[in-house]
């Protein structure tokens, strides 16, 4: 009995024993699982908001995190304990937080306050500050730091505007106003009193009758940010008064990005395959003229065009012979052309508007260097616009005063429009120090208009004053035209900083076919009258 009791025990005492063993292997396995989290905000003592790139860092680990824009910072992933944590600003006193509890699942909120302080003598910079222009946090860093007045508008917020241009994006630019959906005003003032540059070059104006620069001709693809100064500087022309407009393109990318973009609509105006004014002459094609436009050689002489009288036409022997044979057949030839051209709208079916857009860009390492690029193109047509109403005119040439109707008449107007863009950007580092860099832009816009204003006017025909019917016509077609390139670098001097640019630019705006019709129409069993340019 005795023996067999001994045995028992032994054999109970090897279980427990495995089992404390076993628990205190897996303890600190446990301890290592179990993590908090460290949080909070870092405020600037001076102003009272949230520091944004402030560092915080627990010392027993060696890890931390820097705050974002508001100051807001949070550390995951420690270790159940108790901890140091420094918290530090270029400029301004570090302070210490010790006996900084952790608990697991949990998260321990520390609020600190940083004030200038001048704790260090010297500070290394280790990394390069890379400041997004075409992001709003970034365009705010830089206008902070400006020397002048400015307002901006970045890329990011061009896209969540939904903006299709520039001329767009300029709408949502404070001080700002837009024309006909191209012409720039700053605070009110017109085009002589403005300027407008691309990524910091002057450029020229498509239009022979304004100073402004259009700005529909710039697709929102291809924008970096818009900035728009009021203030002068020595580094900008002096040439203005109400302000000047920086339009910069793309500029070297940081990684590989990829983007397209199909995109389609309609005004709720003009349904597709509804019935709108057309040209049918010319018509719009996704990159310009359908039709080509062709001026006849007879008008691309000395402007000289005898008259030929019906005798000497029907008589090529008559006194000239065959010089006023070669006159007849010139004119001849004018009249065939002129009588070609439709001078009045047709109708036809509006097409959707159709966009497409895509870009494509990369860094790359070239002799030991950084290479850059960035390619793009946009694509688009459509109704540009539809306008129907009707038209009054009214005088007071009564003699009681009172407004007296004058004219009553329908207007309809409609234009189809093609635009198709392309950018090619490269950028190359010969050193930290150094870059060089080719920008070029390329943008065409074809506009076809056709346009009938019909109705009744007072016009008196043969003394008898009586209101008559009058139709006017229009039909035109009207392309412009961008070219920029443009040859930049920045070069960092032991104590000098150099930038140069080398840039090209033109614009041109055709108007090869328009034409204007006018006719009126007096009673059935009378003559009309009517005249064309």
């Amino acid at each position: 009995m005795p023996f067999w009791s001994s045995r028992t025990s032994r054999d109970l005492a090897l279980p427990r024993r495995a089992a404390a063993l076993f628990a205190f292997l897996l303890t600190p396995a446990l301890a290592l699982a179990q993590t908090g989290t460290i949080a909070g905000t870092v405020v600037d003592g001076d102003f009272g908001g949230g520091l944004p790139g402030a560092s915080v860092l627990v010392t027993e680990l060696g890890t931390g995190d820097a705050t974002d824009i508001d100051g807001n910072y949070s550390i995951e992933g420690v270790p159940v304990g108790t901890y140091t944590v420094r918290y530090s600003f270029t400029g301004y006193a570090p302070q210490l937080v010790e006996n900084v509890e952790v608990t697991a699942d949990e998260t321990t909120t520390l609020n600190v306050t940083l004030s200038p302080g001048q704790e260090l003598a010297e500070v290394v910079v280790e990394a390069e500050e890379i400041i997004e222009t075409n992001s709003e946090v970034g365009l705010l860093r830089v206008r902070a730091k400006a020397a002048q007045v400015s307002d901006a508008i970045s890329a990011e917020a061009i896209s969540q505007s939904g903006a299709s241009d520039a001329g767009d994006a300029m709408e949502r630019v404070t001080g700002a106003s837009v024309q006909g959906g191209r012409y720039v005003y700053v605070r009110g003032l017109g085009d002589r009193y403005a300027n407008t540059q691309l990524n910091g070059s002057t450029l020229p104006t498509a239009d022979p009758d304004r100073r402004s620069v259009q700005f529909d001709l710039f697709p929102s693809e291809f924008l970096e940010n818009i900035v728009t100064l009021k203030t002068f500087t020595p580094d900008r022309p002096g040439n203005f008064s109400g302000g000047l407009v920086d339009i910069n393109t793309r500029s070297f990318p940081l990684e590989r990005s990829v983007a397209l973009s199909v995109s389609t609509g309609f005004s709720t105006l003009v349904v597709p395959g509804d019935d709108v004014l057309v040209d049918p002459a010319a018509g719009v094609s996704y990159v310009g003229s359908a039709d080509a436009l062709p001026i006849p050689d007879a008008l691309l002489g000395d402007g000289e065009f005898p008259f030929v009288s019906a005798e000497e036409r029907f008589n090529p022997d008559a006194e000239g012979g065959p010089e006023r044979l070669a006159t007849i057949e010139a004119n001849e030839a004018l009249v065939d052309y002129f009588s070609a051209r439709s001078v009045a709208p047709a109708t036809g079916a509006a097409d959707p508007n159709v966009s497409l857009s895509a870009s494509f860009g990369d860094n790359v390492e070239l002799f030991g260097n950084d290479l850059g690029f960035i390619l793009g193109g946009t694509l688009d047509r459509g109704v540009g616009s539809y306008d129907e109403g009707v038209v009054g005119r009214y005088d007071t040439a009564g003699s009681d005063g009172a407004p007296r109707l004058r004219q009553r008449r329908t207007d309809q107007r409609s234009t189809v429009e093609s635009n198709f863009g392309g950018l090619a950007n490269l950028t190359y580092r010969l050193s930290d120090r150094n870059e060089i860099g080719l920008n070029t832009l390329f943008s065409r816009s074809a506009e076809s208009e056709a346009r009938v204003i019909s109705g009744l006017a007072p016009i008196p025909i043969g003394g008898t004053g009586d209101d008559i019917s009058v139709t006017d016509r229009v039909v035109g077609y009207t392309e412009r035209r961008l070219a920029s390139g443009q040859l930049h670098g920045r070069h960092q001097l032991p104590a000098l900083g150099v930038e140069w640019r080398a840039n090209y630019a033109t614009t041109q705006i055709d108007e090869p076919d328009l034409r204007f019709f006018a006719n009126a129409q007096l009673e059935d069993d009378q003559p009309g009258v009517g005249g064309a340019s």
